[in-house]
């Protein structure tokens, strides 16, 4: 019914289980160790841990979708605790040199940066220039101001110096007029007490004048 070759290949798959029993009845009353892995479960943890790394890095932006660099050995994890070390470590390596390598693309903005400086620098220091030289302009006007009011106040000093000159004269030749109206009004009280006198010796006089007439 079936064919030969099938009749032959179950003893060998009978074979090899009683092989696989016999190894492990050569253990009696011992498990196999947690922490030792078969190479089937490593296989599975690596390409789990592969797994993993692709999609956690797919989630990275789309700034990151530079070849990736060389892989470096990584030590095979002995539990689910270091796998899970290994894992985090590996990623934050990756992203680590990434973000260096587009570090190092950016273009440096110091020189723009301190041109700007430089820039607000001059203009401000234009700024400041035109407004001290309207502060000056301003001084010398006032300055100018000052300067014609000092000559109008020197040359209504010398004005004034002349009157003063001018009064000085009048009050001494006014002086003068004052003596010799005084040397007038004594001569004439001399006069006015001459005149009493030849009054007083007249009468004496003016009573003989009218007995002459009679005569």
């Amino acid at each position: 019914m079936y064919d030969d070759s099938w009749y032959s290949y179950l003893p060998d798959n009978n074979k090899k289980e009683d092989s696989n029993f016999s190894s492990n009845e050569k253990l009696p009353g011992r498990k196999q160790s947690l922490l030792k892995q078969p190479d089937d479960i490593a296989g599975d943890a690596d390409s789990t841990s592969s797994s993993s790394s692709s999609s956690v890095t797919g989630l990275e932006p789309a700034g990151f979708n530079d070849p990736l660099p060389v892989a470096s050995l990584v030590k095979r994890p002995k539990s689910y605790g270091d796998f899970y070390q290994v894992i985090k470590s590996s990623f934050q390596d990756e992203v680590g040199s990434k973000i260096n390598k587009n570090c190092d693309e950016i273009p440096s903005t110091t020189e723009p940066t301190v041109n700007l400086i430089e820039e607000f620098e001059d203009e401000l220091l234009k700024y400041n220039l035109e407004e001290y030289k309207l502060y000056l302009d301003n001084l010398e006007l006032f300055e100018r101001h000052i300067d014609r009011i000092i000559i109008d106040t020197e040359s209504a000093l010398s004005h004034f110096e002349t009157l003063s000159k001018s009064f000085q004269s009048i009050n001494s030749e006014t002086t003068a007029f004052q003596v010799q109206c005084e040397k007038l009004l004594t001569e004439e009280k001399k006069l006015v007490d001459l005149t009493d006198e030849v009054g007083t010796a007249l009468q004496y006089y003016a009573y003989l004048e009218s007995r002459t007439r009679r005569l």
